[in-house]
């Protein structure tokens, strides 16, 4: 999910097979938290944290923890 050598997150970790709803969310929030990215196009707008927290779930209360360390 992050790049070492090139010192960027790698927008490819999206589309693994072990990515889910909830886990894409999770990963789109870290990418939000770590550089205030959105994306440069449509398909990429919903990783703002207003997208990601007005649906609905299971993860919530670990964003909700990730903004607190984020912001602390």
């Amino acid at each position: 999910m992050y790049d070492f050598e090139e010192n960027c997150i790698r927008l490819d970790g999206l589309n693994q097979g072990w990515q889910a709803g909830g886990t894409t969310k999770a990963t789109k929030l870290a990418f939000n938290l770590y550089n205030n990215w959105r994306g440069e196009d449509r398909e990429h707008e919903d990783y703002s944290p207003l997208e990601l927290f007005s649906v609905a779930t299971e993860y919530r209360n670990y964003f909700l923890v990730a903004v607190q360390l984020r912001f602390s």
